[in-house]
């Protein structure tokens, strides 16, 4: 197996794609499939030269000279190299003889550029930072002598990974021929109700008639025993580290917050079988709502250790600035940074809320300031948001040759692009299915006739676009 491995030298400066001045060495073959590119640790000041190395991997099983380049931009927290290895787009690849590539994100994974997390050293980490390593990184694969002047750069990614790849066709559409985001999260608003809502309408729309109304009362259940001062009893009913803070409407709306995200992540993972599952056993584990819903999470999610979502425990696991700290392994601590400085996107659920309206903004900016510490200015997030929002919101027409596709039943439905009136842009959604069901190779055994319909779509559009001919 052929493996591409590229070793720069200089930089090459590029303005939306034209190159304007710089000197590269070109890259080689080689046998090993990671390798490493050279970024700037900030690229917004002319005058800050301090450049950083991160890794990459890449698969060149089906690569042909002057083929096209395939880059998959990684999910928040999503450190694994299973779809440059497997799923439709290297089925793609071998029809196009193309070589797939993907990297970490900068602080997470391998690619640390400073020599801990300290909010001071996290400077470095926002969404225009991270899109100009997309761009330095395309610039630094087409050093390669085998890539062509006219060698098509598709990029694709889930989740936060599709947003990604999207924003980096608006900023750079000179360097990105074309773009699918899987289920992207395009709300980048402070905060939102829409996963919390959403569910209510899956749960009535794809699993029983009364198990929207049985994961109701098992929270309102909860509800009143918080309400009743009863958090050690809590504590015993649920495996936990240590009783419930019931005076704490942050200790509160961290329990609310994890054991919902149980529910969305199960759906997540297994689409319209999760949804049929849970809704089973809430309906047939003996015992009350509240007893059925503890009994299915210890069933999914139970270890024999005991379970801590308390909100000093959020803090303590996130607050190690070391690398190597389960906060900044789990980049957990490096995601609540992009959160809490520029992206928002919190989850609320207030009295208007089907469920307990726990999940406030100030539980929110209170994690912030806890794990961020004493230089964090909440007063500060407004600003950026506002100001990501005007760059990057609006993709409109402005956005051409993009694929997004949706689940049906996806929690983040709502904050996806569902629609589009432009004929170079194709919005799908796949119903009965949750997060990114497509990324997988298209199997008619199991997948559904729409899901296939919908893969089938992908692979003719990115083949087209893959083409010397494409158009940008």
């Amino acid at each position: 197996m052929l493996i591409l491995i590229f070793a720069l030298v200089g930089t090459l400066s590029v303005l939306n794609g034209n190159v304007f001045a710089g000197d590269f060495e070109a890259a080689s073959f080689t046998l090993s499939a990671r390798g490493e590119f050279e970024t700037r640790l900030d690229h917004f000041r002319p005058q800050y030269f301090d450049k950083v190395r991160f890794a990459y991997h890449v698969n060149t099983d089906y690569y042909q000279p002057m083929g096209p380049l395939y880059i998959y931009i990684k999910d928040a927290r999503d450190y694994t190299t299973t779809w440059i290895e497997s799923g439709l787009m290297v089925d793609i690849a071998a029809e196009t003889n193309a070589a797939l590539f993907t990297f970490d994100h900068r602080y997470l994974g391998d690619n640390r550029p400073t020599q801990n997390a300290s909010f001071e050293n996290l400077e470095y980490l926002s969404v225009e930072q991270s899109l100009a390593d997309i761009a330095t990184f395309i610039r630094f694969i087409r050093s390669d002598p085998s890539v062509s002047y006219f060698t098509k750069v598709i990029l694709w990614g889930s989740g936060y990974g599709g947003s990604m790849a999207t924003w980096a066709r608006k900023k750079y559409p000179g360097l990105v021929d074309g773009v699918w985001s899987s289920s992207g999260i395009f709300d980048i608003t402070l905060y939102s109700f829409s996963q919390y809502d959403a569910l209510e309408s899956i749960f009535r729309n794809s699993g029983s008639s009364g198990c929207t109304d049985l994961l109701r009362e098992a929270l309102f259940e909860m509800d009143r025993f918080i309400q009743n001062g009863e958090g050690e009893y809590l504590q015993e009913r649920l495996n936990l580290c240590r009783p419930v803070d019931t005076n704490s409407m942050f200790d509160i709306a961290a329990l609310y917050e994890h054991y919902i995200l149980f529910v969305t992540d199960y759906i997540n993972r297994l689409h319209t079988p999760g949804i049929l599952s849970f809704c089973r056993a809430m309906e047939e584990i003996p015992g009350d709502a509240f007893d059925s819903f503890a009994q299915w999470v210890d069933l999914i999610y139970g270890t024999p250790e005991c379970f801590d979502p308390s909100f000093d425990g959020i803090v303590e696991r996130s607050s190690n600035v070391e690398w190597g700290a389960v906060g900044t392994d789990t980049g957990r601590r490096q995601w609540y940074y992009s959160q809490c400085t520029q992206i928002g996107s919190f989850l609320i659920a207030d009295e208007f809320s089907w469920i307990p309206g726990r999940i406030s903004v100030f539980y929110h900016m209170e994690k912030c300031q806890r794990v961020l510490g004493e230089s964090y200015n909440a007063n500060l997030l407004i600003t950026a948001n506002d100001a990501l929002i005007r760059e990057l919101g609006s993709l409109n027409h402005s956005v051409t040759n993009v694929i997004y596709t949706n689940g049906g039943i996806d929690p983040w439905l709502g904050t996806g692009i569902v629609e589009s009136q432009h004929p170079s842009l194709i919005a799908m959604t796949i119903d009965t299915y949750a997060k990114s069901a497509d990324l997988t190779s298209i199997d008619p055994m199991s997948d559904t006739e729409l899901l296939v319909e919908a893969k089938q779509r992908i692979r003719e559009t990115i083949i087209a676009w893959s083409q010397f001919t494409s158009v940008k």
